[in-house]
This record gives structure tokens, C-alpha cells and sequence, in this order.
């Protein structure tokens, strides 16, 4: 009886040692690939709207700007006049980057509009619930008001949400007028 009491013992040892390398992780080239990775999310500068990011500015009042970046050197432009220098801010404003930005704003004014939408007609839909269910002519009162403003709230956020769509659409437009190959706004 000890005896397969042993053997059962070291062949459950054995095994979970056998398991334990078998699905062993090398954290050396883990810990490489990971700053590979951090390294190339850098390189690349993107906004990143999550659920997360939205629940801080729920209540907030929110701007969206459009970050351009740093001209490139005026090395190549002779300094004679303000007509090089002008043709040099307008030959900025074509940059690929310029575009891309704010095509990015646009896009991510209309996704927290939406998500803001989404937000409050949950929020008003669980409001009037709990007014058709209570009896309570206060508590109904209380219910009532909060309706009412999550209501208004509703409205000025749909009507927000069609002027973005509208600047977005207006965007697009002004990128072809001005000759910008398609690429740069998608």
C-alpha cells in the first residue's frame, strides 16, 4: 500500500515538473519583444478613444482641437521676402500628417458624440422606468425633472452629432477641392 502510494506520488511530481518546462516562458525574448513593440507605438502617434477614456469627460465639457505638428525646417527656402514664406505655410497646410490630424479629430468628435448618445439614452431610458414604476409623487416629481433635462441633453447631443457629421462631410469636400489625394483621409 505505500508503495502505490509512493509511485503515485513521484509520478504526480514528475509530471508537474515535466508540465512546468514544458510550458515554460522565456522572459528574456518577452521582455525584448516588448520593447520592440513600445517602441514602434512611438514611432507612430495615433488617438486612442476607448470606454475607459470617455467615462472621465462624461460630465465634462469637452474641446476638440486639432494638434498640427512642428513645420520642417525652412532650410530650403531663401529668406528674401514674405512671398517664399507664404508659399512655404501653404505648402504646410498640404502636409500628409496635416490632414490625417485632422481628419483623426473629426473622427474621434464623432465617436464620443456617439458614445455620449448612447450613454444618455440608457441613462433615460432607466430614468423612465423607475418613474412608470414608483407611486410616490415626490420621488415621481424627482424622476420627472431629471427626464426632462436628460431629454434636453439628448437633443443638444444629436444635434451636435449631425453638425460633426456635417464638418466631417465638409472636410472631405474641402481635401478634394484642394487636390488632396485620397489616401490621406481615410
Amino acid at each position: 500500500m505505500k508503495r502505490i502510494l509512493v509511485i503515485i506520488l513521484s509520478l504526480i511530481f514528475s509530471s508537474s515538473l515535466f508540465l512546468t518546462n514544458l510550458y515554460s516562458i522565456d522572459l528574456v525574448a518577452l521582455s525584448k519583444k516588448e520593447k520592440e513593440r513600445r517602441k514602434k507605438l512611438k514611432s507612430k502617434s495615433k488617438i486612442i478613444i476607448t470606454d475607459e477614456t470617455l467615462k472621465k469627460y462624461k460630465n465634462k465639457k469637452v474641446s476638440f482641437t486639432i494638434i498640427n505638428k512642428k513645420p520642417e525646417d525652412k532650410k530650403g527656402i531663401k529668406k528674401t521676402g514674405k512671398n517664399e514664406e507664404n508659399e512655404f505655410n501653404r505648402n504646410t497646410n498640404l502636409k500628409e500628417a496635416y490632414w490625417r490630424n485632422r481628419k483623426r479629430v473629426l473622427e474621434a468628435k464623432l465617436t464620443f458624440l456617439k458614445s455620449e448618445i448612447k450613454a444618455t439614452q440608457l441613462e433615460l431610458n432607466k430614468v423612465t422606468t423607475d418613474y412608470n414604476l414608483t407611486d410616490l409623487p415626490l420621488k415621481k416629481n424627482q424622476l420627472n425633472s431629471k427626464r426632462i433635462e436628460l431629454i434636453k441633453k439628448l437633443e443638444k447631443l444629436k444635434i451636435s452629432l449631425k453638425k460633426a457629421e456635417k464638418d466631417l462631410e465638409d472636410f472631405k469636400d474641402e481635401a478634394r477641392r484642394k487636390g488632396i489625394p485620397p489616401g490621406w483621409i481615410r
